[in-house]
């Protein structure tokens, strides 16, 4: 996936895959997230070493990670997890609903603070959805589920479509949750 968009100010910006070469850009982009996004995604260590394993290991076959580009600097990051993951496999047959991860990847988003509510993660959304609906993918499950408390997300994957499935509490942020899946 290599795509081109540009922002309301008519700046071009690049979605595209995670390369060795932005090791350094993506460790800039994991040590600038402030607190409040840390304590909201956290799918591994948002920390420099993370960010140079991540960049320089093989591919997985299994994980696509992507990044918005502005420029040479990294102002979004997704993933797109197919790996089987038993707690939201559970969560989402207590709800009626059985997942094939290969169909219906886990997704996490996550925009720099200082280019949040610019509508980024809208364009770029739209963007993914229409990528994913051309790979014949299902549907996009949050991975971990969204904090209860934050509204502001809540909002915007209600706004892209998502829909929430119900919820769940986790000891390690002491707080519920809400699991959410876009059906494409």
């Amino acid at each position: 996936m290599h795509r081109r968009l540009s922002n309301k100010y008519g700046e071009e910006l690049q979605l595209r895959p995670l390369r060795s070469s932005d090791a350094s850009n993506f460790a800039d982009f994991l040590r600038n997230l402030g607190t409040e996004t840390r304590a909201r995604f956290g799918p591994h260590p948002l920390d420099e070493s993370t960010a140079h394993a991540l960049c320089t290991a093989q591919p997985e076959a299994q994980i696509q990670r992507l990044v918005l580009c502005e420029k040479q600097a990294i102002v979004g990051y997704f993933i797109l997890d197919f790996t089987p993951a038993e707690a939201e496999q559970q969560r989402y047959q207590q709800a009626g609903i059985g997942l094939n991860f290969q169909l219906e990847p886990r997704f996490a988003p996550c925009i720099a603070d200082h280019y949040q509510n610019q509508g980024l993660a809208s364009l770029a959304m739209a963007e993914l959805i229409s990528y994913c609906q051309q790979q014949g993918l299902k549907s996009l499950v949050l991975m971990g589920g969204t904090q209860a408390s934050n509204l502001r997300a809540i909002h915007f994957y209600k706004k892209a479509g998502f829909a929430e499935i119900g919820r769940f509490y986790t000891a390690y942020n002491q707080q519920d949750n809400l699991d959410m899946r876009l059906s494409l």
